[in-house]
C-alpha cells in the first residue's frame, strides 16, 4: 500500500508556487518589453501622437500574447510559463479554451494599463471615479492579496472567475482544488470598500480642502496650449547649509506632459511656475517650486520620455517672471 500511496502522489500535478508564478511572470513581462521597445525605436513619433490611446494598443499586444500563449493553442504555456515550468490549465487539467485565457488575462490587464492612463478620473465626476477606483485599486489589491495568502491553491481573482489553476508542468492528475477560504471573501470585500471610500472622499471633498489650491494649480495647468496631463504635489525637504546646517523647506512640484516637443521648455516651465504662484499667492519665498516638463509615449508595455526641470525658489520664479508675480 505505501509503495502504491507513493506512486499515486507522484502522478499528481502540484499547483504552481507563488515565485514560480513571479518569475514566469516578469520574463513574459521583459519579453513584451522588449516588444515595446523595438516596435517604439520605429514608431516613437506615432505612439507619441497616440496620448492616452497608447496604453490600448499596448493591452491588445499584451492580450495577444497571454490570451494565446495561456490557452490550448500553446498548451497553456506563454514563453515565461515554458521556461519556469508552469503552466494554465482548467480544474480537470486541460488547457484552457482561447476565449477563456483571453478573459482571465483581461482581468488582470485592464486594471493595470488602465492605471497608467494619465487622466484625472475626479474630473469626470463620481459616476466614473467610484468604478475606475474599484477596478484599478480595488482588483488589483484583491488580487495581489490572492497571490500572496490563498496559500493553498495560489488562485487569485482572474483564476476563480475562469474556473482556472497554475499547476506546475507535467502528465498526471490534478487532485481536487479546494474551494475559497471564506475569511479570504471577507478580505477581498473590505479591500473593495476601502478602494471605493477614496474616491468618495474625494468627491465629498472632505478631507481634503487644503488640497483645493493644488488641484487649481492642476487645472490652470491642463488648461494651457499643448499640455496633455499635469500632476502637482507637495511635501517637505531637509537641505543643509554650511550657515544655518540642516532646515526643513515647503517643496512643490509639478510634471506637465506635453502632447509633442515644445518650441521651448523653457516657456512651458515659465507658464507652469506663473500658474502654481498664481493659484497660492502667499507661498514663503523660499518654498521650491521644481517644475518637471516632458513630452513622449507610454504604451504600458514600454515607454520612453525626453524631460527637463526647472527648480528655483519662489522668491527666484517672481524675479524670473517679472512684474505680477
Amino acid at each position: 500500500m505505501e509503495a502504491g500511496e507513493r506512486s499515486s502522489e507522484a502522478c499528481e500535478v502540484r499547483v504552481a508556487g507563488f515565485w514560480r508564478r513571479l518569475a514566469a511572470f516578469l520574463v513574459d513581462v521583459a519579453l513584451l518589453g522588449v516588444v515595446g521597445l523595438l516596435l517604439g525605436m520605429v514608431l516613437h513619433d506615432a505612439f507619441m501622437r497616440l496620448g492616452v490611446w497608447g496604453r490600448l494598443l499596448g493591452f491588445a499586444i499584451a492580450l495577444l500574447y497571454f490570451g494565446v500563449g495561456d490557452s490550448a493553442l500553446a498548451g497553456g504555456q506563454t514563453l515565461g510559463k515554458r521556461l519556469l515550468g508552469v503552466r494554465v490549465c482548467d480544474l480537470r487539467g486541460h488547457a484552457l479554451p482561447p476565449a477563456r485565457a483571453v478573459a482571465r488575462y483581461v482581468i488582470v490587464g485592464v486594471p493595470y494599463f488602465l492605471d497608467g492612463v494619465p487622466v484625472d478620473w475626479s474630473n469626470y465626476g463620481l459616476a466614473v471615479a467610484l468604478p475606475v477606483g474599484l477596478i484599478v485599486v480595488g482588483l488589483l489589491s484583491c488580487i495581489a492579496y490572492l497571490l500572496v495568502f490563498n496559500r493553498k491553491t495560489r488562485r487569485s481573482v482572474q483564476d476563480l472567475a475562469t474556473g482556472s489553476v497554475v499547476v506546475r508542468s507535467g502528465n498526471g492528475v490534478l487532485p481536487p482544488v479546494p474551494p475559497l477560504w471564506a475569511g479570504h471573501a471577507v478580505v477581498l470585500a473590505l479591500l473593495l470598500a476601502a478602494s471605493a471610500a477614496g474616491p468618495w472622499l474625494a468627491h465629498r471633498e472632505f478631507p481634503f480642502g487644503p488640497l483645493r489650491p493644488l488641484l487649481a494649480m492642476q487645472r490652470g495647468i491642463e488648461a494651457q496650449p499643448g499640455v496633455r496631463f499635469a500632476s502637482v504635489m507637495q511635501g517637505e525637504q531637509n537641505f543643509w547649509s554650511s550657515a544655518s546646517g540642516w532646515r526643513a523647506g515647503h517643496l512643490i512640484t509639478t510634471r506637465v506632459l506635453l502632447a509633442g516637443r515644445p518650441p521651448s521648455f523653457d516657456a512651458v516651465a515659465d507658464r507652469a511656475a506663473r500658474t502654481v504662484l498664481a493659484a497660492e499667492p502667499n507661498l514663503p519665498a523660499d518654498t521650491e517650486v521644481n517644475v518637471i516638463v516632458a513630452y513622449g509615449y507610454d504604451i504600458g508595455i514600454s515607454s520612453s520620455w525626453r524631460s527637463r526641470q526647472a527648480a528655483r525658489s519662489v522668491a527666484a520664479w517672481r524675479a524670473r517672471l517679472g512684474r505680477g508675480m
